[in-house]
């Protein structure tokens, strides 16, 4: 990295200003099919999957030491900070360790899991200043490995945001993107729900996929191996030019009265599968002509709400708190 890294983003409107995003790699082994930043220009293209920054903890020092001090720090706006690489979990690890010294708040969000149990009993050590959000935006097996070949299993997932629950590190949910027609049925979005509640999680985020030009064409490459994603391409024969924020990039979204209707069917499903206990945010900045409908998503976590209380699952004791499964054997070989 070769630039200044306690920077703020000004491009979504669900990150506040004062808050610095970092990302610890270019690229991502996740690999996800609707992501987005695998466009960007600063994304590996010489058939490099994932090229991890080693310097930014020299650079986080350096500015925390020159005054530098976001009120928050964010991990990671652009690539995944717990993707199944020693190296990319290190960078991480240690970013946020140095955050927390400095009495920063830290947030993450991820598809992956926190390998090193050493570093998940230092989180909930400082639980207090810990924002996780963890991404799911499916539980099926097949179509997650489809759509997001690198990322962690679903149930890994699950498991981890009660962990976190269970601890008192604030946790939420990112069902970010959900495709039209392809995970979004009845069905699927009522077995995330259920699945989702029964974390202790509390908090969920959505909106629906839009498409830049390489999203299309991965999603369009995808689909002709995979059928069952083409109900994504073909309902956005319908879609409409929108600015990302307002004032970001230009994208394709669907027609803002169906996402209206659709948004209200999956938050009446939310409720109906946590007994009114699940609160769902509608994403603004990815939903700009529906101010009525969406809200900040606290993307970053919340600006000003304590950590909840420890919630025990079914199962383990307050004291215990819910057991992660050993996930070593999820990480890759450097």
């Amino acid at each position: 990295r070769k630039s200044k890294i306690l920077t703020p983003t000004r491009a979504l409107q669900c990150l506040p200003s004062n808050f610095a995003t970092v990302n610890v790699s270019a690229g991502c082994v996740h690999q996800c099919v609707y992501c987005f930043a695998a466009g960007y220009r600063h994304s590996p293209a010489d058939g490099t999957i994932c090229r991890v920054y080693d310097n930014l903890t020299e650079f986080m020092e350096e500015e925390l030491a020159s005054g530098r001090r976001p009120a928050r720090l964010h991990l990671s706006p652009s690539c995944d900070p717990f993707q199944p690489i020693p190296e990319v979990q290190s960078v991480s690890e240690q970013l946020i360790r140095q955050a927390l010294a400095h009495h920063i708040p830290a947030h993450f969000i991820t598809k992956g899991v926190l390998i090193h149990r050493p570093f998940r009993e230092y989180l909930v050590a400082h639980h207090e200043q810990v924002f996780m959000t963890v991404g799911l935006i499916t539980l099926d097996p097949a179509l997650q490995t489809l759509l997001e070949p690198g990322a962690a299993p679903p149930q890994a997932r699950l498991a981890q945001a009660q962990w976190a629950v269970s601890h008192g590190i604030h946790c939420a949910v990112r069902v970010v993107p959900v495709l039209p027609g392809v995970t979004d049925t009845d069905a699927q979005m009522r077995a995330l729900f259920t699945a989702i509640h029964a974390t202790g999680v509390r908090i969920v985020s959505l909106s629906y996929l839009f498409l830049r030009p390489h999203v299309r064409d991965a999603l369009t490459q995808a689909a002709q191996a995979h059928p069952e994603l083409r109900p994504a391409l073909a309902a956005f024969e319908h879609s409409v030019p929108m600015k990302l924020g307002g004032r970001g990039g230009a994208i394709e979204a669907m027609p803002a009265e169906w996402r209206a209707r659709e948004y209200r069917r999956l938050v009446a499903l939310a409720h109906e599968c946590s007994g009114g206990a699940l609160r769902v945010k509608i994403c603004l900045c990815k939903n700009m002509d529906l101010p009525d409908q969406c809200c900040n998503c606290d993307m970053a976590g919340p600006v000003l709400s304590p950590a909840p209380a420890p919630v025990a699952p079914a199962g383990a004791t307050k004291e215990q708190g819910a057991p992660l499964p050993d996930l070593e054997a999820l990480v890759l070989p450097a």
